[in-house]
């Protein structure tokens, strides 16, 4: 699994945090854009 996607305090912002397990950073990211993001992210590592 490269990613972890962590629903914490900033949810009530519509923020998650978004990990890379490969890289070991992470960033914040809004909910909505959440699923492009990681398809993004994803067809990166192929």
């Amino acid at each position: 699994i490269p990613f972890r996607v962590t629903v914490g305090k900033k949810i009530d912002e519509n923020i998650v945090e978004l990990f890379n397990r490969q890289t070991k950073q992470s960033e914040d990211v809004k909910v909505d854009e959440l699923i492009e993001h990681l398809k993004q992210q994803h067809q990166s590592l192929i």
